[in-house]
């Protein structure tokens, strides 16, 4: 009658790899695995020009964000405080006035955010309007709608034309 030896079960090297696991866990909570990252110490309003006396750095786990560029920037949108300072809600271009409303435009890709446009409508209304969202391309070519800010007198105007597609996007050469 055959006899089935049985090998005892790899004890040692599963202890080993648990270790290795809980030592990986735990330098990856550790202070080390942290940098500084900017976060705003007051409530910023937009507009505002972001300094070192506005900003508190905390401890954040590597890779959570990107670090924005901070030199010569400006608040994009309001920022509570407490809330982290991304490239999304600090950057330069134009200060989009407060009582402007942003209006979905077809531009063309290249337009950069922050650019002084005229809005021509097919009735001849013209209006002056600073880009608030950029137009983009993909990789297959294919364009994304921007956004125009305008005065709030305009809103109605511009955005009824934009819906029929009867306006013009002009940009100073």
């Amino acid at each position: 009658m055959p006899v089935l030896l049985l090998s005892r079960p790899p004890y040692v090297r599963w202890a080993v790899a648990s270790l290795i696991v809980i030592a990986a866990f735990a330098w990856d909570v550790s202070r080390r695995a942290t940098e500084p990252y900017p976060f705003a110490a007051r409530t910023i309003t937009r507009g505002t020009e972001i300094t070192e006396d506005v900003l508190r750095w905390e401890a954040v786990p590597r890779g959570t964000f990107t670090l924005p560029a901070l030199d010569d920037v400006h608040a994009l949108t309001d920022i509570r405080e407490g809330d982290p300072v991304t490239s999304s809600v600090a950057g330069r271009g134009s200060v989009i006035p407060s009582d402007w409303w942003a209006v979905p435009i077809g531009l063309p890709p290249g337009i950069a955010r922050g650019t002084h446009v005229r809005i021509t409508t097919l009735d001849g209304v013209e209006v002056e309007g600073i880009v608030a969202v950029a137009a983009t391309q993909d990789q297959f070519g294919l364009a994304t709608q921007g956004a125009v800010a305008v005065p709030e007198e305009a809103v109605s105007v511009v955005s009824l034309a934009a819906a029929a597609d009867a306006l013009v996007v002009v940009v100073a050469p």
